[in-house]
């Protein structure tokens, strides 16, 4: 792989974990316990029992593994499931954006979280995926997830200090419309900086798995 390739894929890996959950997409934390505290009224141990609920995409992530190595989508295991994933995320957060705060409840925001964990984890996973498999012939895989991390890191410092000025002077539904942006500038990025050659059919690539 030559150098502008292992850059170009150094600074995508790191965006993407830029902009994940653990990163930017953290910024929402405060206005969501805001609505689950101040407006559904929630105890402390009923939001703690919602947040454990809504993490669920994370619980179930090698089966994601599994669903991108089986059933390539559009012919591709990694890049079309990293494009639908962000713009799925994307979706959920710009949906958010538009209720006001009387319209939320919680059989719809722990869907919405539920979905949302869901897409988040899938993404990772198939990041991690690309990752190893771009990474690994060429002995790349450590750069890689350095700068992953540096950027989590970055990011997290960036949310830090921003998440609480942003709970105090933003609303809550346009805290959520900037959250839907960072997808979308993953999805971007995959677009036009990820090349992937295309599979054979999903029959193939599942005999292939199962073999």
């Amino acid at each position: 792989m030559d150098k502008k390739k292992a850059f170009r894929l150094s600074v995508v890996f790191g965006l993407i974990y830029f902009f994940s959950t653990n990163g930017m997409a953290s910024l929402p934390s405060l206005a969501v316990s805001y609505i689950l505290k101040d407006v559904l009224k929630m105890t402390a141990s009923q939001a703690a029992y919602f947040s454990a609920v809504t993490i669920l995409g994370w619980f179930i992530k090698p089966l994601w593994g599994m669903i991108s190595d089986a059933f390539p989508l559009f012919g591709y295991r990694r890049k079309s499931y990293l494009i639908f994933t962000a713009v799925a995320g994307s979706a959920i957060w710009f949906a958010l954006g538009r209720i006001p705060d009387a319209g939320y409840t919680v059989g719809f925001l722990m869907a919405m979280f539920i979905l949302s964990s869901l897409m988040y984890s899938f993404n990772d996973v198939v990041c991690d995926g690309l990752m190893v498999q771009t990474g690994k012939p060429h002995g790349l895989t450590g750069k890689f997830q350095s700068w992953q991390w540096g950027a989590v890191y970055g990011a997290g410092i960036i949310t830090s200090l921003a998440g609480g000025w942003a709970a105090a002077h933003l609303t809550n539904q346009t805290i959520f419309s900037v959250n839907a942006a960072f997808p979308l500038i993953v999805a971007l990025l995959v677009v036009f900086m990820v090349t992937e050659e295309k599979t054979g059919s999903r029959k193939e690539s599942w005999d292939k798995n199962v073999a």
